[in-house]
């Protein structure tokens, strides 16, 4: 049942709104067309399915012994990587884990130590959208009391393109 307030139609039930498609009149007929985002109530039932081995099609082992209870569809349309090959190797444990855990919540949960392997995994993953807001992450949030730090971190995983941005910043 549909409930007209202006130019938005409220499906009850259903948190996101719902936008006529058609010009918006005092009162939209009953069969009016509209357009629900539904990407919340989506991504809060995916969040349930991560590392649950309900109705999961495989299992990815962790560098470290971890394993997790995934999905091929969620990893494959989160990772051109997954979607093409398997396995993976010489990704960290836990920024595999925070990744995969990613594509289930829609969230990235970031700190600045973690994030040299997180975008180390995210290039060898082929996430493509992640890596440049991880660069985006670690340029706002170089100081000078942790700049060498996040360097040494860089180098240390091997992530020559973030290395290079903090060598700007400490240049700059």
């Amino acid at each position: 049942m549909a409930s007209w307030t202006g130019d938005v139609v409220s499906v009850k039930g259903m948190v996101p709104p719902c936008r006529p498609l058609t010009t918006p009149r005092a009162t939209p007929p009953q069969d009016a067309p509209c357009h629900l985002d539904l990407s919340k109530l989506i991504q809060a039932g995916t969040k349930a399915f991560f590392n649950n081995p309900v109705l999961s099609d495989l299992t990815l082992v962790c560098p470290d012994g971890r394993t997790l209870h995934c999905h091929s569809v969620i990893l494959a349309a989160a990772s051109r990587r997954f979607a093409s090959q398997m396995p993976v190797k010489g990704v960290d444990s836990e920024a595999l884990e925070t990744l995969v855990n990613s594509f289930y919540t829609a969230e990235c949960p970031l700190e600045l130590s973690r994030v040299p392997a997180l975008y180390d995994a995210a290039i060898k993953l082929e996430v493509s959208s992640l890596a440049p807001a991880l660069e985006q992450y670690l340029a706002s949030a170089l100081q000078p009391h942790n700049c060498c730090s996040v360097l040494e971190l860089c180098l240390g995983v091997g992530v020559a393109q973030l290395a290079e941005l903090v060598m700007g910043w400490i240049r700059g």
